[in-house]
């Protein structure tokens, strides 16, 4: 059953292998290793090293389930470990792959692990591809109405600068994503959702053609969130191509004249924005003396 091939030149190392792997009727080594490492003058430690590098011990119709090499057998402990199988000869019914089948399969597996993930990167620009074009076809630009300006609100001029000025880039065609304003739109979140809410409700913004899917629900792009689109500004009927001038427009708006409706309106701002600060101080302090606000909710009725 044991079968022993001899690689080495070396007469008296053929027969320390010979002698290895010399086995009785049980399968059990005839021979101990410390003997053998006397006997060849050869480091117990070493020993081992030595025999699987100058032989080959085998079972010729244990087979390699891809190439039928036989099974090769590393050491002793190797032969101990699966010698249950071979005496009730059920070895036949366990396959096994040589080291050789073993790379050969690994490699297999990481092409196979390659190239499906490159399908999968080639399907996901796809989609990608294919979602930004419906976001530039639906948030086209083109269909913005001109707006007249003088018949803003202060509140909708206010808001409007605020979020100009938080972040439009430098020709104020473009508004960056306000989760990347360097400087908060208003002191506290609820206030600067409004803001946006707001502006986006009345036509002031619209969502830019340029903003990435990411900034999307679910790949819906007729639902997003509002904090990491890009925005584009509305355009002014007296300059449309000019969006620079839409600022000056406001700026001059705000810092004429004020009708007693838009005093009226500047009172309910300002204690919008007191409240709001008052509530992002609150939050501050507390957290500065690690407490927690019970009840938050209730700070709107402040």
């Amino acid at each position: 059953m044991l079968q022993l091939e001899i690689i080495t030149e070396g007469k008296e190392l053929a027969s320390i292998c010979e002698l290895y792997w010399e086995v009785d009727s049980n399968l059990n080594f005839v021979h101990k290793v410390s003997e053998l490492a006397e006997l060849s003058k050869i480091e117990k430690a070493k020993l081992t090293t030595v025999i699987r590098e100058a032989c080959n011990a085998y079972v010729s119709d244990w087979k390699c389930a891809d190439c039928e090499r036989p099974f090769v057998f590393s050491s002793r402990s190797d032969f101990t470990g699966n010698r249950s199988y071979l005496l009730d000869e059920s070895y036949r019914q366990h396959s096994f792959l040589c080291s050789d089948c073993k790379k050969k399969r690994r490699e297999k597996e990481i092409e196979e692990k390659k190239r499906q993930e490159e399908a999968a990167r080639r399907a996901r620009d796809a989609v990608e591809t294919e979602l930004r074009k419906k976001i530039q076809e639906t948030y086209d630009l083109s269909n913005r109405q001109p707006i007249n300006i003088q018949s803003l609100t202060l509140t909708d001029a206010l808001y409007l600068i605020s979020m100009m000025r938080g972040g439009a880039y430098e020709n104020l065609t473009k508004i960056m994503p306000v989760s990347m304003f360097e400087q908060p739109v208003s002191a506290d979140q609820d206030f600067t959702t409004e803001i946006i809410n707001h502006l986006y409700e009345r036509g002031l913004i619209y969502v830019h053609p340029d903003t990435e899917p990411e900034a999307f629900v679910n790949d819906d792009i007729s639902r997003f969130y509002i904090y990491r689109v890009y925005y584009a500004p509305p355009i002014s009927q007296s300059a449309p191509d000019d969006s620079k001038m839409l600022m000056t427009e406001l700026l001059n708006l705000v810092n004429n004249t004020w009708s007693d409706e838009w005093c009226q309106e500047a009172l309910v701002l300002w204690k919008k924005v007191a409240l709001s600060e008052c509530k992002e101080y609150l939050l501050f302090v507390l957290n500065e003396h690690h407490l927690n606000l019970a009840q938050a909710k209730k700070q709107r009725n402040i």
